[in-house]
């Protein structure tokens, strides 16, 4: 957008300066060349959009503070959910070795930070990837459960399809393997609890929610950053402080 200076009476113009006080003298100058100049233009009008491919939502998330807030909330409540196992009577099964795993899922996270994780991949990227180990013995192994569960990084995981979709009965035919962008190690179907939500193009995998919401999160932050840094026609000339004047 341009404003022409002569379009505005000498009075309006003036209030429009005296508006802006002396941050715009600071940051624009108060030159008469300046003031008088037939056409100017919006300093840094230049559209930044934020990073949003796959492999950055989560500093995304992490660093909007807006969204990192709605995001950690969800999943501190989620996380203090009370799980319980129950018969078909609806009567809670005593020494459950289901809510004996959930109670350590794997060695680094409690029942709480293994909910808190699974909120925020799905929260994230629309789907959570679980692998679960098994122990090589077989002497440690308990009632066919796996020996632990582990969260794997939903933004770096690739799902390697069979291409014959709709002609498949199994997932295994369906899905041939799930690897990592960095590691061609592949896990099986059978050793992964795959989540997702919504319609999908393709039918298997879901697109992230955070993905229609570049624009409003980039204008955030853009906000944000305007409060802190202040711009001249040369560039970056200083932050405001806020401490005591």
């Amino acid at each position: 957008m341009s404003l022409i200076s002569s379009d505005f009476p000498p009075d309006t113009e003036r209030g429009v300066w005296n508006w802006f006080g002396g941050v715009a003298r600071a940051i624009l100058g108060n030159s008469r060349k300046f003031l008088h100049a037939r056409q100017w233009t919006r300093i840094n009008q230049q559209v930044i959009l934020m990073d949003f491919s796959y492999g950055n939502l989560m500093a995304v998330a992490q660093n909007t503070p807006h969204l990192n807030v709605i995001i950690s909330k969800g999943a501190e409540m989620f996380s203090n959910m009370k799980i319980r196992h129950v018969d078909a009577n609806g009567n809670d099964i005593k020494g459950s070795p289901i809510l004996k795993l959930l109670s350590k899922p794997n060695p680094l996270d409690t029942m709480d930070s293994w909910l808190y994780k699974f909120y925020v991949y799905n929260a994230i990227y629309n789907n959570a990837f679980c692998y679960k180990n098994y122990a090589r013995k077989a002497a440690y192994r308990g009632n066919d459960l796996p020996s632990f569960l582990w969260w794997l990084p939903s933004g770096e995981m690739k799902i390697n399809l069979s291409r014959k979709i709709y002609r498949q009965t199994r997932l295994e035919d369906i899905i041939e393997s799930y690897t990592l962008f960095l590691d061609d190690t592949p896990y099986y179907p059978d050793e992964i609890m795959y989540i997702t939500e919504g319609i999908t193009a393709n039918g298997i995998s879901c697109g992230t929610k955070i993905e229609a919401l570049q624009i409003p999160l980039s204008n955030i932050m853009a906000a944000l950053k305007s409060k802190n840094i202040i711009l001249a026609e040369r560039g970056l000339i200083g932050f405001i402080s806020s401490g005591p004047r």
